[in-house]
Order: structure tokens, then sequence, then C-alpha cells
């Protein structure tokens, strides 16, 4: 009897809303989702255009998988992912990830992934994706068109 009269109290509780989820900012997507989608080359950090020499491997990539919550792409010489949340006004996180381990030259994989771990918020404008810090833009990615 008090098992039944646990149960019922549950499905009661569900009815009035309260096994409803909750919106957080861990579930919101970006208003421009659609123009998120693809693939996103990097071409510059912290101000600095990359140089041949940092695309030796290839050039950084980044996509967004907006139905797992994560992000996806390479540094160039490894591939990375990882979780990914999204806020109003712009606000973005880029979770603790995962990467490859080969051996690359230089430190661009490096200062890439120090750079995604203070990215704060992001502007699309067109073609072109900026990530940003609270000093302002950090990564420049540029929409690949194959």
């Amino acid at each position: 009897m008090k098992l039944v009269l646990v149960v019922s109290a549950a499905l009661a509780a569900c009815g009035f809303g309260a096994c409803s989820p909750k919106l957080t900012t861990d579930t919101l997507l970006p208003a421009d989702t659609l123009s998120l989608q693809g693939t996103w080359h990097l071409v510059a950090l912290s101000g600095t255009p990359l140089t041949e020499q940092d695309t030796l491997r290839g050039v950084p990539e980044l996509t967004f998988r907006f139905a797992e919550g994560r992000y996806g792409g390479t540094t160039g010489c490894n591939r990375m992912g990882g979780p990914i949340s999204w806020g109003p006004k712009g606000r973005v996180s880029f979770g603790a990830g995962f990467s490859t381990k080969i051996a690359c030259p230089g430190t661009l994989e490096a200062r890439l992934h120090q750079a995604l771990r203070t990215v704060t918020h992001y502007r699309l404008r067109g073609d072109e994706l900026l990530l940003l810090d609270s000093k302002g833009a950090l990564l420049r990615y540029l929409r690949h068109t194959p």
C-alpha cells in the first residue's frame, strides 16, 4: 500500500511539471545554429595570422555537433574534440576535451588548446567566426568551402 502511495505521489508531481527537464545554459543552442554548421578553418590565433610553418601538416579545423553538445576537429596535426556549452547572448564554453597524441612540430597545437579553454563568447559575421575571451578576439576562423 505504501508503494502505491509513493508511486501515485510521484506521478502526481510529474503531472504538475516537477519532472519536466529544466533548461540550463548547457542545453541552450545559439540562435544561428544553421549558420554555424559546417567546417571552420583557423586563420589567426591571438591576432596573429597562421604561417605556412603552422600548417605544414594541415589547417586546424573546427566543427560543431549541436545534437550531441560537442565540438570536433583537428589542430592541424592531431584530432581533437570535447563538450561544448552554449549560453545566451553569444556565450560559449569549450569543455575539457581530448586530442590524439601524434608528435607535432611547433607550438600551435598547445596554443590552440589553451585558447579554446579561455573562450567565453563567439561572434559570427558572414563566413567569419570569432571566438573571444575577456580581452577580445582570440581565434579567427573562416568557413571552409570545398
